[in-house]
């Protein structure tokens, strides 16, 4: 067990004499001291060196920046910080120390002894009203109002057995180093830092347990140098309270009321003090009060708390996140097969995943399998405009009050319907994924065979997300065009799938996969895997083979995929006599298998946003032919080098390609590791999680 003291000090080199002397004094000798001087003179410098401790110097003037440097400098694994005015008691560290021999405490404090205990009747008066007010738990937790205090101005007689707090003080506290991996105090805490501590400590007391140690007693001699004058002191404090509160408390009317209770009962408890006591200080302090609340309830107040968005990401442990993710279905298709490969992908340590769906389809035994949590919301598919959906939106909001949900995130459009509504009722962070062509221009959705009606209501649900995911930079174009959201809510996240596919079968393997398929020994294949619907130009296929035998007589196309029209493409096939050359295989429980055996995927939709299908075909390094101008396809393939670019209109261009493609073994196998290497490095699947888990720390902590 190796203890690293960190001691951050400014121009008080008196007292911090004091504290290292006491240092000197312990029973248990600490391993390390350093010292992170903030001083204009050089006398801390010389005390430092004369006990023969670390020095380390910082010119910026921050108590929460010297004490993540001093961190940072730190070699123990548990990591002590004490403030320069602080005197131990000889067996502080000794004390202190047992209580980590239990694995489950991750921080201790010790307690203040004080020289003279506050009483009397005003004290008394304050104790209630700090209560009533929701000021301090006078139990060093946090209250509902983003308020409360660690155990500052209570004796350590008072105390008489250890307890577990959420708060600690900054005068000192002890870690373990593993709760302490990143940059712990928050930096937005400049100067004199009042309440990093406390936020510091909330944030720890989420994922491990802190607890008061009455016998490890220092005391605090409360040196007044070198603080803020009482009127900006007090005007610090306010902001500060109104910084951690929108930390670590929801954003809605119902805390914003709990908040404003709590500053009135603070305005009121410095007042009667200063009637009280007649102390026009205090009427000082009052003043400078109000004038920071006023601030506060004006429009654009703390612009600096907003544009921090990603100081979590930087400067905090964080807290296991719990997002609901809403889908219609789990049938097999491209935003079920997305989101459970988002969900399978998560830290769990960061993020706790819910999945709701109405009936389950192929994939729902997959996600069975996995830790998630799985919700039914309803036993079969109900239509928007049904009652039903007053059900199903009721028994989501009751979902999300119960789970203590933070984020909903949606899939499809029925699912962000249902989940949107659910998500204002309960006051929940929303975040809108964009998997169909909700966002897509009416004239050229219709042209592309796009049949469906529901995404015209898509233009009255504008503003209402707090975040939309699209996968394409044409989705987003639409949405800051047609003034639906501003650009900082837009985020671009491609599909992703899982790293390292590409495993090519063995000839035995191979052999009977072609013979479940229905494929022939020698033939060469071409797959396509897709839902048999008209957006998707199936049919083109059956009007390019009979171009292609006649140049490439052992090609065999393979159609995976079910859809309404799946049967009566089986009688068109028929009718064609086509059945030696087209195989229909409905849906296929594992396409992977029937890449490993394909020669070139092809994919003619009219209408695509980013296909999952042709990912696990690049990152099989299967040669790509897909549609030009349709979803994303343009921004990460180069025609004819990592795959192939055909407009979905030409059928001459189709069977073009295909047959100089399927003549050509060396260009096949040249576009195919093109497609597989840009696969690997813009579609791994942690790289689409790693932006969405960072967006979910962004709506929750900023």
């Amino acid at each position: 067990m190796k203890v690293s003291v960190v001691i951050p000090t400014l121009n008080r080199p008196g007292f911090l004499k004091n504290t290292l002397e006491s240092l000197k004094r312990q029973t248990r000798l600490p391993d390390e001291v350093i010292v992170v001087d903030q001083s204009t003179d050089g006398e801390t410098e010389k005390i430092v060196r004369e006990y023969g401790y670390s020095y380390v110097f910082q010119a910026e003037k921050s108590c929460a920046r010297a004490r993540n440097r001093g961190l940072r400098q730190a070699a123990g694994n548990f990591i002590s910080f004490v403030d320069d005015d602080v005197v131990l008691h000889d067996d502080y560290f000794e004390k202190a120390l047992e209580a980590f021999r239990d694995p489950a405490i991750g921080g201790v404090s010790g307690c203040v002894e004080l020289r003279v205990r506050p009483k009397g009747w005003k004290w008394a008066l304050r104790r209630i009203l700090l209560w009533v007010f929701m000021l301090d738990h006078f139990n060093a937790r946090m209250t509902w109002s983003g308020f409360g205090h660690p155990f500052c101005d209570v004796d350590s007689r008072e105390i008489k057995k250890p307890r577990y707090v959420e708060l600690i003080s900054g005068y000192n506290m002890i870690f373990r180093r593993k709760c302490l991996e990143q940059e712990c105090f928050d930096s937005w805490f400049s100067g004199y830092s009042f309440r990093e501590d406390a936020e510091l400590t909330y944030r720890v007391s989420k994922i491990t347990k802190l607890k008061l140690i009455p016998d490890a007693k220092f005391r605090h001699v409360n040196a007044l140098s070198n603080r803020l004058d009482p009127v900006a002191l007090k005007q610090m404090q306010i902001r500060n309270y109104y910084y951690v509160f929108r930390k670590h408390r929801p954003d809605n009317l119902f805390f914003h009321v709990l908040f404003g209770y709590s500053v009135f009962g603070l305005l009121l408890i410095d007042f009667l003090e200063a009637i009280l006591n007649r102390d026009p200080e205090k009427m000082a302090k009052l003043k400078a009060a109000v004038s920071v609340c006023s601030k506060l309830v004006s429009k654009n107040n703390f612009k600096k708390l907003k544009k921090r968005k990603r100081w979590h990401l930087r400067h905090s442990i964080p807290q296991k996140i719990k997002v609901l993710h809403i889908i219609k279905t789990l049938n097999l298709g491209g935003a079920e097969a997305n989101l459970y490969n988002l969900v399978t992908h998560m830290d769990k340590d960061r993020v706790e995943v819910h999945v709701a769906y109405s009936y389950g389809g192929e994939i729902e035994s997959r996600f069975r399998e996995t830790d998630v949590r799985l919700y039914k919301y309803a036993e079969e598919n109900h239509r928007i405009k049904s009652l039903d959906s007053l059900k199903i939106i009721w028994r989501l909001a009751r979902y999300i009050r119960k789970n203590k949900i933070q984020i909903v995130h949606t899939h499809n459009f029925n699912a962000h319907l249902w989940g949107l509504a659910a998500a204002r009722l309960t006051g929940t962070k929303l975040v809108e994924h964009v998997h169909d062509f909700r966002y897509t221009h009416p004239e050229d959705f219709r042209k592309r065979r796009g049949t469906t009606r529901q995404f015209g209501y898509a233009r009255y649900l504008k503003h209402l997300s707090n975040r939309v995911i699209v996968l394409t930079r044409e989705n987003r174009d639409f949405l800051v065009h047609n003034h639906f959201y501003p650009k900082e809510k837009i985020q671009k996240v491609y599909n992703g799938i899982p790293a390292a596919r590409h495993q090519p079968l063995d000839s035995f393997c191979a052999s009977r996969v072609r013979t479940r398929a229905g494929i022939p020994p020698n033939a060469r294949v071409v797959l396509t895997a897709a839902r048999i619907a008209p957006e998707k130009n199936i049919d083109l296929i059956f009007r390019i083979a009979p171009r292609v035998i006649e140049h490439v007589p052992d090609v065999f196309f393979v159609i995976a995929g079910d859809g309404p029209l799946l049967e009566s493409f089986r009688m068109h096939l028929i009718e064609m006599e086509l059945e030696e050359h087209v195989r229909l295989l409905g849906f296929y429980p594992n396409t992977e298998e029937l890449l490993a055996v394909s020669d070139i995927f092809l994919l003619p939709s009219f209408l695509e946003l980013h296909s999952i299908a042709l990912l696990e075909a690049m990152s099989m390094k299967v040669p790509a032919v897909i549609s030009e101008g349709v979803g994303c396809h343009g921004e990460f393939i180069e025609s004819w080098k990592s795959g192939v670019l055909v407009n979905p209109y030409s059928d001459q261009g189709w069977a073009e390609s295909m047959v100089r493609l399927l003549g050509n073994e060396n260009l096949r196998r040249e576009i195919g590791e093109n497609g597989y290497q840009i696969c690997m490095r813009q579609f791994n699947i942690r790289q689409a999680v790693k932006k969405i888990e960072n967006s979910y720390a962004e709506l929750i902590y900023s």
